[in-house]
């Protein structure tokens, strides 16, 4: 079995047992995938409009899909990905992912380790609410002010 399919197998197992991108277990096995499974590379995980998974991986400091998803249906319900160095925040990067997407992704979450983990809705779309050893703090977004 190749690193893609470990991923894939690892995380929908996860994800089928709950059906819910917040749980816990869920969040454990991406961070599982990209920590262990791939030593330190970032993993996206896209949720689409009928609870389908869009798994990909990149490098230790950057994810996206090679290729477009085929068959992804909008909106997006949730993404999720890694910063396998081990902190939950929004980078310039991904603070640009999300105000694109905004109109079509309800929800986002970076994750960061165990128990620490930042999540996103775009209902208040300029804050990232981070927890982190049952802690939260929240990072806002002011435009102009992105950072990589």
């Amino acid at each position: 079995m190749n690193n893609q399919e470990a991923i894939e197998t690892e995380i929908h197992k996860a994800f089928n047992n709950s059906k819910d991108f917040s749980d816990e277990s869920f969040h454990s096995a991406i961070w599982n995938a990209s920590t262990v499974i791939l030593n330190g590379l970032e993993v996206q995980v896209v949720i689409d409009a009928k609870n389908e998974l869009y798994i990909s991986y990149g490098t230790a400091g950057f994810v996206d899909f090679k290729t477009i998803p085929e068959g992804m249906k909008l909106p997006v319900k949730c993404w999720i990905h890694t910063h396998p160095f081990g902190a939950a925040y929004f980078s310039g990067t991904d603070w640009r992912t999300v105000n694109i997407w905004q109109p079509l992704m309800k929800e986002a979450y970076v994750l960061g380790g165990e128990d620490h983990f930042g999540h996103w809705n775009n209902q208040e779309p300029n804050v990232l609410c981070i927890h982190k050893d049952g802690l939260y703090t929240l990072q806002h977004q002011y435009k102009g002010d992105e950072e990589e």
